[in-house]
C-alpha cells in the first residue's frame, strides 16, 4: 500500500507541475516532517489564437508565441493533517513576427499556501481544503510574466485511490476553487481539474487529466504576450507517463494539448518532472 501512496503523491505532484498557469491540487498528505520537491522543465508554442467568440484564426503578420520554463515546486508535511505548500516560476517568453520578437524572461509568480486535510475514508479516499497567496515577485510596472498583482486562491480538493492486483492501483483526483487578483480589473477566475491515473505497477503509472480555467475581467483587450491576457476561456488535457526509479525519485513526461478557449493561444505544452522525497 505504501508504494501505491508514493505512486499517487507523485503523479498528483505531475498534474501540479505541468499546467500552464501552475494550478495546484493535493492527494494524499505528506508525512509530517518530510518534504516533496518537483523540478518541472516545459515549453509551450502557439501559432494561431482563439479570438473573443472562441474562433480560431493565425496571429498577425505570422505571429506567434513560445515559453519555456522551469518551475520549482515543494511540499511540507507541518503536521499529520496539514501541508505546507510554495511555487516558483521562470520563463522565458518569445512573441514573433515578420518584423521582429521580443522576449521576456524572468522568475513570474510566487506562489506560498497550506492545505488541510479535513479527514479520509480508510486512508483510500481523502477531502482537503487549499489556500494560497499568488505573490508577483517582478516589477509590477513591468508586469510582462504575469498580471503584476497579489491574488488569493481558495479551493476544495477530493483525491483517492483503489488497488486493483498486487501491484497496480487507479488513483484520481478533482479540485475546484477559485483565484482573485488584487487589482483594478482584476481578473477573479474559476479553475478545476480532474485526474485519473493507472499505476500499472510499483515503478510505472500513466494518467490523464483536463483542466478549465474561466477567468472574468473588465479588461477585454488581447494581449500578443498571453501571459497577460485577464479575460478568457480554456479547456486543455494532458497526457502523461511515469517511471519511480527509486522511493526518493519519480520522472515523468508529460504532454498538454489546448482544445477549446477564447481570447487566449492554441498550444500544445511539452514537459519533463523530476520529483523527489525525503
Amino acid at each position: 500500500m505504501k508504494c501505491f501512496y508514493k505512486i499517487i503523491i507523485a503523479a498528483v505532484l505531475l498534474i501540479n507541475a505541468v499546467t500552464v498557469n501552475y494550478s495546484y491540487a493535493g492527494g494524499t498528505p505528506v508525512r509530517k516532517g518530510a518534504y516533496v520537491i518537483s523540478t518541472t522543465f516545459s515549453y509551450f508554442s502557439s501559432t494561431k489564437k482563439w479570438d473573443a467568440n472562441g474562433k480560431a484564426e493565425d496571429y498577425a503578420n505570422n505571429g506567434y508565441f513560445n515559453s519555456g520554463g522551469v518551475a520549482l515546486y515543494g511540499e511540507y508535511g507541518a503536521s499529520r493533517q496539514a501541508t505546507l505548500i510554495a511555487s516558483i516560476p521562470y520563463s522565458y517568453n518569445t512573441f514573433g513576427q515578420t518584423s521582429g520578437k521580443s522576449i521576456t524572461q524572468g522568475i513570474g509568480d510566487a506562489e506560498v499556501g497550506a492545505r488541510y486535510y479535513l479527514g479520509n475514508v480508510d486512508f483510500k479516499f481523502y477531502v482537503a481544503v487549499q489556500g494560497t497567496m499568488v505573490v508577483p515577485l517582478y516589477n509590477s510596472n513591468s508586469n510582462q510574466l504575469g498580471f503584476g498583482a497579489f491574488g488569493a486562491e481558495f479551493k476544495l480538493i477530493g483525491s483517492g485511490n483503489a488497488p486493483t492486483g498486487d501491484e497496480s492501483s487507479i488513483f484520481y483526483s478533482l479540485d475546484a476553487g477559485v483565484r482573485q487578483y488584487f487589482n483594478e480589473t482584476g481578473p477573479f477566475q474559476f479553475r478545476s481539474t480532474a485526474q485519473l491515473g493507472y499505476g500499472i505497477d510499483k515503478e510505472n503509472t500513466i494518467s490523464f487529466s483536463a483542466t478549465g480555467i474561466l477567468s472574468n475581467s473588465s479588461n477585454k483587450t488581447f494581449a500578443n504576450n498571453i501571459l497577460q491576457n485577464k479575460d478568457f476561456r480554456y479547456l486543455n488535457a494532458t497526457a502523461s507517463i511515469g517511471h519511480v526509479f527509486a522511493p526518493a525519485l519519480a520522472v515523468y513526461i508529460n504532454y498538454t494539448k489546448f482544445f477549446v478557449g477564447t481570447n487566449t493561444g492554441i498550444g500544445s505544452n511539452a514537459s519533463l518532472s523530476f520529483i523527489t522525497r525525503f
